[in-house]
């Protein structure tokens, strides 16, 4: 994950705009973060959806029709699609068929957008470190330098916030602290100590930016909810072996079985019954 800027070598990059962006991303993919138009693509569907209703009316109506006109031909088109299919054009009996191949036709694209639209529900959102990450590249003169106008300028602005999705969604399987670890401690971590020691990213032709392996960095989250979690239940096993009053004793084990429950769901993905089953335990 990319951490903030750091000395720039003075190096000067032949990219410019959209395709210094584009690099960027797909050098640091938890920072591709996209507007997935939620409010247009619900209003897609409603104009679909609108139209199909109006299509599956006139279908009812044409195939009702045919069914009470007496035509030895039309009579047989709701029992028989064969017959609908290859329904005389001369006479003007295939309204039925034409309408038929309409609406299959919306109805492809009506279904394509409704599960696109499902996919696009499971995209996950993106992290606070991220967003302002990509936000100072492009302010920054070496990086961006405000080279986006109208518009579009707004993507990764707070009145988008909401609507954006991160493609690579790195804290999908992270805990609470984990995900306030990458976003907020290492930030500061970085800002106050680790720029004294971390090289920029030797692939960054400008230089100026520094990264810590998700790898790495997920290992350390890890290790310290482990030792936590680990290290509470002996805790309480100290304090209770220097209180002698049984009063204090359950007041103590109350306050270390809730700190404990705490522990669980702040450090872990545990689900709420394996939480109450530990707890219990």
């Amino acid at each position: 994950m990319p951490a903030e800027k750091g000395q720039s070598n003075g190096a000067v990059s032949s990219l410019e705009g959209y395709p210094k962006l584009s690099a960027f991303l797909s050098s640091f993919p938890e920072t591709a973060l996209f507007r997935k138009f939620g409010a247009l693509n619900i209003q897609n569907l409603l104009y679909l959806q609108a139209e199909l209703s109006e299509l599956e009316v006139e279908l009812r109506e044409i195939a009702k029709e045919d069914s009470q006109s007496g035509d030895s031909e039309r009579v047989l088109f709701n029992k028989d699609w064969w017959e609908l299919s290859q329904a005389s054009e001369k006479a003007g009996n295939n309204l039925q068929w034409i309408k038929v191949l309409e609406t299959r036709e919306k109805l492809k694209v009506y279904n394509n957008a409704l599960l696109q639209q499902v996919e696009l529900f499971k995209l996950g959102r993106p992290s606070r470190h991220n967003l302002e990450v990509i936000r100072k590249w492009l302010q920054w003169p070496e990086y961006g330098n405000f080279f986006l106008r109208g518009a579009e300028a707004q993507v990764w602005e707070d009145v988008n916030a909401t609507d954006l999705v991160a493609l690579c969604d790195s804290q999908h399987e992270q805990d609470i602290f984990s995900r306030w670890y990458h976003d907020r401690l290492l930030a500061y971590f970085h800002q106050c100590l680790g720029y004294r020691f971390r090289k920029p990213i030797a692939h960054d032709i400008e230089g100026g930016l520094t990264e810590y392996k998700d790898s790495t960095v997920s290992a350390v989250a890890r290790t310290i909810s482990i030792t936590l979690a680990a290290m509470l239940p002996s805790v309480s096993i100290f304090v209770l072996y220097f209180v002698t009053n049984v009063l204090a004793r359950l007041g103590i084990i109350t306050a270390f079985s809730g700190a404990f429950s705490i522990t669980l769901a702040v450090f872990t993905k545990a689900r709420k019954v394996e939480i109450f089953a530990a707890t219990a335990a």
